[in-house]
């Protein structure tokens, strides 16, 4: 259960118009409730949800950091701004996704094949 608000985390169920970067992707009940609804809706239209990240880990959050603070690291001299970069581009630690209440996603374009779980970005 979250701490925040004791909702249980739940596994994403792909189809209908939500199109998973991979299995395993895990959000608040509220949270898929309203992916799912939104994704039939945009499905009928011919359109869909690309979710490519969810639920993270506290280290899995600060990997992230990690990686991006290498990636910046040399295209700020100043360090300020390299500070504003790598909050601008990264969640900091105790964020929604370590609540399972931020969902990373992109609208998609449906790619018809039987059986496939795949989108194409727009």
């Amino acid at each position: 259960a979250i701490r925040e608000c004791n909702e249980p985390l739940v596994q994403l169920i792909p189809g209908n118009g939500l199109f998973l970067d991979n299995g395993g992707m895990k959000c608040r009940r509220s949270v898929a409730q309203k992916l799912t609804r939104i994704g039939e809706k945009l499905s009928e239209k011919g359109f869909g949800i690309y979710i490519y990240d969810t639920y993270r880990t506290p280290e899995e959050q600060e990997a992230r950091i990690r990686k991006t603070r290498r990636e910046l690291q040399n295209k700020y001299s100043d360090p300020t701004e390299f500070e504003n970069a790598v909050k601008r581009y990264t969640a900091g630690i105790g964020g929604g996704h370590q609540s399972g209440g931020a969902v990373d996603l992109t609208p998609s374009l449906p790619i018809s094949m039987p059986g496939a779980n795949y989108s194409a970005r727009l």
